[in-house]
């Protein structure tokens, strides 16, 4: 039992993660939806999460540079506690806020929230690799995402629950506490290494330069590039516009904390774990080949959810095919960025290989709100599914390692 202790922190970490990420993401785009922002603003406002996708242009800075006073508490973890009081600083700022009068400033907040969640995400990052030994790796990120989804539970829900019966404003403020999970978390915890500054002369070899060499050595790296950016894109378009879609077919927010929220939590996890199984009892490329093709067609469910109109049990049924799938792909993604990262610059490499995965999220699915309003539900959950293909087309170029590089 003692040596699962150590997975305890990684759990509440990896919860601290989701939070601002939930609040800048679905919830803000929820509450938008509710008060009658259009759809056009509301998929627009995904590309707040931008710095997500670049977190690897300043990861060398926040290895490498050293802060004052806060560095009494150790390298990662006043880096750390720096953030995360910034972060609820920040969600408390945008409960303030009132979209309909001041949206600008609203996407303004919410490009701030994301920047210092990136932030957050790579030191967390950084922190798992550097406190866990590598045959504790797995179980580490195991333990990290399931509090990550945790929070994706409780800080998506929770809103929606506050602000039925009270305000988004006060939904805001509440939901920025939850972020004293992680600033308690990172005070107790121990910092995993001692901190030695990097030498100057050599910052830009050593932090920047050298991991790139490491990753572009690896045959096929473009193709590898260009998978990752593409393997959730038809699943990033369906996700960013779930919360709309409900609404606008029907379902009150409290149905959508029960059965996307609640019910969606339980079939992820169902996911995450058959995702888990998979890649031992299969080869990466097999496993990746399944995961993509399950993960294109569930969104199907959502043309079938359409015509259905306001039916819970078909909701039921849509958000279990989406969200075990989902999960299912989550797994594999993660596993795969792992297994390509060498140990010696796992937290630069995999900053660099997850920001590449939000591109599509962020970027690529900001059209989204777009579509709908000129086409349709229909039309775009078809666009959702063909945008799958290409990544699945890409699968047999990849270069795989069933093992940690080193």
């Amino acid at each position: 039992m003692r040596s699962y202790i150590k997975f305890i922190p990684i759990f509440f970490l990896g919860f601290s993660a989701g939070v601002p990420f939930t609040l800048a993401a679905s919830v803000l785009s929820t509450w938008l939806a509710d008060i009658g922002i259009n759809k056009a603003s509301i998929g627009l406002f995904s590309l707040v999460a931008i710095p997500y996708s670049f977190k690897y242009l300043w990861a060398p800075f926040i290895d490498g540079l050293k802060l004052p006073v806060l560095n009494k508490l150790g390298h990662r973890k006043g880096w750390l506690i720096l953030i995360q009081i910034l972060l609820m600083l920040s969600i408390f700022f945008m409960g303030s806020l009132d979209p309909l009068k001041q949206l600008t400033l609203c996407a303004i907040t919410a490009i701030v929230i994301t920047f210092l969640s990136a932030t957050q995400d790579i030191i967390i990052d950084a922190f798992r690799i550097e406190y866990l030994p590598v045959s504790d790796q797995g179980l580490g990120a195991a333990s990290y995402s399931y509090g990550y989804r945790l929070a994706l539970y409780l800080a998506g829900a929770m809103p929606l629950v506050i602000a039925t019966f009270v305000s988004w404003q006060a939904a805001y403020c509440v939901a920025g506490l939850l972020m004293l999970v992680g600033m308690c978390t990172t005070l107790v915890i121990k910092e995993p290494y001692e901190f030695k500054a990097a030498k100057t002369s050599n910052f830009l070899q050593s932090m920047v330069i050298a991991p790139l060499r490491n990753f572009i050595a690896i045959p096929g790296w473009y193709f590898i590039i260009i998978f990752i950016i593409l393997f959730k894109l038809g699943d990033a378009m369906a996700g960013i516009m779930t919360t709309p879609f409900l609404l606008d077919i029907g379902f009150s927010k409290i149905e959508i904390v029960a059965i996307v929220k609640t019910w969606g939590l339980i079939t992820t996890f169902i996911g995450l774990t058959i995702g888990g199984v998979m890649i031992k009892k299969l080869s990466f490329k097999k496993t990746i080949f399944i995961a993509g093709i399950l993960q294109m067609l569930s969104n199907l469910m959502f043309i079938y959810q359409n015509h259905a109109g306001h039916n819970d049990h078909v909701l039921i049924a849509t958000i279990s095919v989406e969200n075990l799938t989902s999960g299912i792909g989550s797994t594999v993604l993660v596993a795969y960025l792992s297994s390509l990262c060498s140990i010696k610059f796992a937290a630069t490499q995999y900053a660099l290989l997850s920001s590449v995965i939000t591109l599509s999220r962020n970027v690529l699915s900001g059209s989204s709100g777009f579509v709908v309003d000129s086409y349709g539900w229909n039309v775009f959950f078809i666009i959702s599914v063909i945008a799958a293909i290409p990544a699945l087309a890409l699968i047999p170029k990849l270069h795989t390692f069933e093992k940690h590089r080193q």
